[in-house]
């Protein structure tokens, strides 16, 4: 499963890790976040975009997780809904 990210903050972080420790064939392509602090609880080595847009396209997951500030989601979840 291609898993991307808006946001990767403690909250995020810690749910995310929660998903790689359950679900051993799950695989972060992306992430979208300015102030990335919790990277490393999903793997250092994932892409960085600059716009949720653009990670949806590129990226074509199979899961959009939105862990961005809640004033945030409603635009995030627009923009995963517009990129299918």
């Amino acid at each position: 499963m291609r898993v991307v990210t808006a946001g990767i903050g403690l909250r995020a972080g810690n749910v995310l890790s929660l998903f790689k420790k359950t679900m051993p064939d799950i695989e972060f392509v992306g992430y979208y976040d300015p102030q990335p602090t919790f990277l490393h609880m999903i793997g250092e080595d994932v892409e960085r975009f600059n716009s949720v847009e653009t990670m949806l396209d590129q990226c074509a997951p199979d899961l959009f997780f939105v862990g961005s500030p809640n004033s945030f989601h409603l635009e995030h979840i627009k923009c995963g809904l517009a990129a299918g």
